[in-house]
């Protein structure tokens, strides 16, 4: 796939299934040491799902806006583990 290709549905879907695990997760009153880390790993899957959808999709009209739906659902994500 060469940068001008758009990314992949699966990454695409993968994406947005992780989005919805992170707002399920985010709903969760308290978070277990063992949850937490397996947030913190789908977040670091996440960043790297992010980076080739991103590359694959820069310039196609919408694109932008879902990526950057989805990075502020991550950063909340984030802030969460950090706070616990």
């Amino acid at each position: 796939m060469d940068n001008t290709s758009p990314a992949s549905l699966q990454q695409v879907w993968q994406l947005y299934d992780l989005q919805n695990e992170f707002i399920l997760a985010l709903g969760k009153r308290s978070w277990t040491r063992k949850f937490k880390e397996q947030v913190r790993e789908k977040v670091g899957i996440m960043a790297r799902l992010l980076s080739k959808v991103r590359e694959h999709s820069y310039g196609y009209i919408g694109g932008e806006d879902v990526l950057q739906a989805i990075e502020e659902i991550q950063g909340d994500v984030k802030r969460r583990i950090d706070d616990l």
